[in-house]
């Protein structure tokens, strides 16, 4: 796939999923936040289902949800990345095709947190090979240090 370079340009905001107190998804007020973020000026993007995003503890159905609203409320030539983050490369890959599905423009796949214990380059290739077969997307890769948190 070719994508205009210039769509990763500019700001692309990091944003929260609010909760409410059952720790659901307070849909009312991610539609309200991400749709102030998008028309704050200079931003271009913004990145959903990150770790501020929630993107460890929500569901599956919760995560497309996530995108489901961010896209009915943001303006369309906003562009929407997505988190992807699971142990599995199998959900992984369908993380990513509910992303797209759910109307993402670009995927940000984070490696599992099993690979801070150990990993070879095979495991990783076979791992983002599973979600680049998933979704015709566009996907970037999160790259966390091993010794973070320590």
């Amino acid at each position: 796939m070719t994508v205009n370079s210039q769509r990763f340009c500019g700001v692309h905001a990091a944003t929260v999923c609010p909760m409410k107190p059952d720790f659901s998804i307070d849909e009312a007020a991610l539609a309200c936040h991400v749709a102030s973020v998008a028309k704050t000026s200079g931003v271009e993007g913004l990145l959903i289902n990150g770790h501020a995003g929630e993107n460890f503890v929500l569901t599956r159905e919760e995560l497309r949800r996530v995108v489901a609203v961010v896209r009915s409320v943001v303006p369309a030539d906003c562009w929407i990345t997505a988190g992807v983050n699971a142990e599995s490369s199998l959900e992984a890959a369908r993380l990513a095709a509910d992303a797209e599905a759910g109307g993402a423009d670009a995927l940000l796949v984070f490696p599992p947190n099993s690979w801070g214990l150990q990993h070879d380059a095979e495991m990783v290739l076979l791992h983002h090979r599973q979600v680049m077969d998933a979704t015709t997307l566009p996907i970037m890769l999160y790259q966390a240090p091993v010794g973070a948190g320590l």
